[in-house]
């Protein structure tokens, strides 16, 4: 799965950069002067997403699907990418007294596949830094009792498709659909933490 995963992720930025450079660059020439495209470069961001995060995998049988928040800040380098950093926690819980709890820190390159007036389709990918943990069952000398699994860093990678639109000059909102997969975490006692999670978010941005 990290073999696939790193080999999905280097297709996806190799074969953007050729279109996003040609299609978002000449897109840009044809804008009205009513779009804030011509200055939109060099410019920080601050957003929220709101929305589902569903459980892949393992940790699917650990918790629950559930409404989460992240936190997104974005530069942008050229007309053509940004740079995109995400922070977010959440707590999944089950029935059953199991429970997969979520953190992540992770970069990522935004590549934009062209504009039309305000309206900005784009992808994304990145890496980024992981420390999910669950409460689950561990059987011990014929014991069954539930038992939190070991707290450790793991790195892992990003994906992520989605479009925006500028309503004005300092407020973007947009949807995004973003994808994360931390690699396995060895665990001393029971099974690996393993596992991934996908995001379908509302985002609303600030413009700085």
């Amino acid at each position: 799965m990290k073999k696939f995963s790193t080999i999905l992720l280097a297709g996806l930025l190799f074969s953007l950069t050729p279109l996003c450079a040609q299609d978002y660059n000449s897109a840009v020439g044809d804008v009205g002067a009513g779009n804030s495209s011509g200055d939109d470069v060099n410019q920080h961001s601050v957003g929220v997403g709101i929305g589902e995060t569903f459980l892949v995998g393992d940790f699917a049988n650990q918790g629950e699907n559930s409404i989460t928040m992240d936190l997104y800040y974005g530069y942008s380098a050229s007309h053509s990418f940004d740079v995109v950093v995400n922070g977010h926690y959440s707590k999944h819980k089950n029935a059953d007294q199991r429970k997969v709890v979520l953190q992540g820190l992770n970069f990522g390159i935004k590549a934009k596949f062209y504009q039309f007036d305000a309206f900005s389709p784009y992808g994304l990918a990145g890496l980024g830094f992981y420390r999910p943990y669950a409460t689950r069952p561990v059987t011990q000398n014929g014991q069954t009792t539930m038992v939190e699994s070991e707290k450790k860093t793991a790195f892992g990678i990003n994906l992520g498709v989605g479009a925006d639109l500028r309503l004005n000059r300092h407020v973007e909102v947009g949807v995004l659909a973003h994808y994360h997969n931390p690699f396995d975490v060895k665990q001393n006692t029971g099974d690996d933490t393993v596992g991934s999670y996908f995001k379908l978010l509302l985002l609303v941005s600030y413009v700085i």
